[in-house]
């Protein structure tokens, strides 16, 4: 299996895998300058943020940061924030003036691998169909590895129940990959492989955002 393999209770992701993620997201992403710009209750068990990227504002929850030290930065007169992302820790926020770091663990419309998709797509080698399949193969391969990151901080194997809905998720996974390849063998032209890369790469999302909504309780 490509997303994830579960044996004897364990899960493990291959080196290829790992390096492929780092090495897209190094290639097409760079940290994304914000502002934070509220912060609101509850805040059980993270607050839920808004940041704003360009024209752009979202929301999330976060971690590692007390509710009073991120009311303290919301008053801050410099609100300036940069938006990172690492394989070991996800998502998360440096706040430019104080250097405090916290991490985003909630829903993001706005995904730094979305940015790092939209990056590869606008460089002349995202510009053919083949090119923008590799962009999403790229993508795909990302979110594999973020799915497992999120899996495993939830409580991985050790948590009976997550264990045995991602394992049925799996096979609904492969289900749905069977059916892309019968519907894509019926098709002729390179676009419709491109419509079968972005339907692989919105099923993985999907499971991260499922899997995210356990962060805020809701």
């Amino acid at each position: 299996m490509k997303l994830i393999l579960i044996f004897t209770g364990f899960i493990f992701l291959s080196a290829n895998a790992l390096a492929n993620e780092e090495s897209f997201m190094e290639e097409y992403y760079d940290k994304q300058d914000g502002d934070l710009i509220n912060v609101m209750s509850p805040c059980d068990p993270g607050c839920h943020v808004e940041i704003e990227i360009g024209n752009n504002v979202f929301s999330s929850i976060t971690s590692g940061i007390g509710w009073e030290r991120l009311y303290e930065l919301e008053d801050e007169e410099d609100s300036s924030i940069t938006l990172n992302y690492s394989f070991e820790k996800g998502v998360y926020v440096v706040h430019s003036s104080t250097n405090t770091i916290f991490s985003l663990n909630g829903k993001l419309e706005h995904h730094p691998i979305d940015f790092a998709l939209s990056n590869c797509f606008s460089k002349p080698s995202g510009q053919t169909t083949m090119g923008m399949v590799a962009c999403l193969r790229g993508a795909e391969e990302t979110w594999d590895v973020e799915l497992n990151r999120i899996y495993e901080d939830l409580g991985g194997a050790n948590n009976s129940l997550l264990k045995s809905t991602q394992l049925a998720w799996i096979s609904y996974r492969d289900s749905q990959y069977s059916l892309f390849n019968s519907w894509l063998d019926s098709k002729q032209g390179s676009k419709w492989i491109y419509a079968i890369s972005k339907g692989r790469v919105l099923l993985i999302r999907q499971q991260v955002e499922h899997l995210q909504s356990f962060y805020t309780g809701y």
